[in-house]
This record gives structure tokens, sequence and C-alpha cells, in this order.
């Protein structure tokens, strides 16, 4: 053989040794190039599932957020409507001190705790309260104007252990908690 020849020959298989290793190559890359494709493609659908979660969520925390608001607007309405609804009782109650069904109730008031209680030491009372125990409960004994007591009277017993009180604040209370519910539902509609 000659020279030639074999390098024909050593050309040819080179040839086609680099094309063995070409097309090899080519379906290596081919092969890589369809896997990071298809990684692609599950991490876009991987980015999409994330998106609309966090859409879904941000759409929950804006409508929980605007609940909140309207929540909150809602009761400081209520609050506004119960402070002038209390006011409006204070004064009336005020009005009422000045009557003589007041010293009427105050008296039905005062037999009911005396009544409860055979002990009563003191009766500590507003200056309008006072005024009703000295003119028309004259039985009633130490009773004292007390600048800290509004709109009534409060009455202690037992060495002091007990304490009962009967004044605009303690019976709108009373009457509130049982009457608020139905109340507010009212207003807020």
């Amino acid at each position: 053989m000659s020279v030639d020849k074999l390098l024909k020959t050593i050309k040819k298989e080179a040839e086609l040794q680099g094309k063995a290793i070409l097309e090899e190559a080519k379906e290596e890359s081919d092969k890589i190039l369809l896997s990071a494709e298809k990684k692609v493609l599950e991490m876009d659908a991987q980015i999409k599932k994330l998106n609309a979660e966090l859409d879904a969520k941000n759409e929950y925390l804006r409508i929980s957020r605007q609940t909140m608001f309207e929540r909150r607007q809602k009761t400081r309405l209520e609050n506004e409507y119960i402070k002038a609804f209390k006011s409006q009782c204070k004064f009336l109650y005020r009005e009422f001190m000045s009557s003589r069904e007041y010293a009427d109730f105050i008296h039905r008031e005062y037999r009911k705790i005396q009544n409860e209680l055979n002990d009563i030491e003191e009766i500590r009372a507003d200056a309008v309260t006072h005024g009703v125990f000295a003119k028309h409960i004259k039985d009633a004994k130490n009773v004292f104007v007390d600048e800290s007591i509004e709109d009534g009277f409060m009455v202690k017993a037992s060495k002091g252990k007990i304490k009962i009180s009967c004044n605009f604040e303690g019976r709108f209370e009373k009457v509130w908690a049982q009457t608020a519910p139905e109340f507010v539902d009212k207003l807020a509609r």
C-alpha cells in the first residue's frame, strides 16, 4: 500500500470517526437541549402555579383588609351612636333626677337594698340624691355627699365588704348589656 492510499484511508477513517463523534455530540446535545427545554417548561408551569397562588393570596389579603376596614368603620359608627345615645340618656336621667318620681324611685331602690342587707353602714350619694335621702327617706342613716358618686348613690355594708351602687352608669350598663345587640342591629340597618 502506498503512502497516498494509506493517508487517504487514514483521512477517510478520521472523517468517519469525526462524523461519528459529531453525530454522537449532536445526539447528546439534543438530549441535553430537550431535557433543558422540559425543565424550562416545568419551571414555567411551576412559576405560573406560584403566581396564581400569589394572586389568590393577594386577593384574599385585599378582601381581608377591606373587610377589616369596613368592620372598623362600622364599629366606629356604632360607638359614636352609643356615645350619643348614652349622652342623651344621661341628660334625660338628670332631668328625671329633678322630679318627684326620682324621689319615689330612690326610695324604692333604697328599700330593696335595705331588705337585702340588714347592716347598711353608710350611704354615699351625689348632692341631688343626698337631698332626696334627707327630705324623703328619714330613716336612712350615715348618708354623705360624695363628689365621686354621680347620678345616684352607693351603699356599703358588712364592714365595707359589700358595696351596692344605684346610679345612672350602673343602671345604664345593666340595661345596655341586655338590649345592646338588638339596638345596634337596628342602628346598623
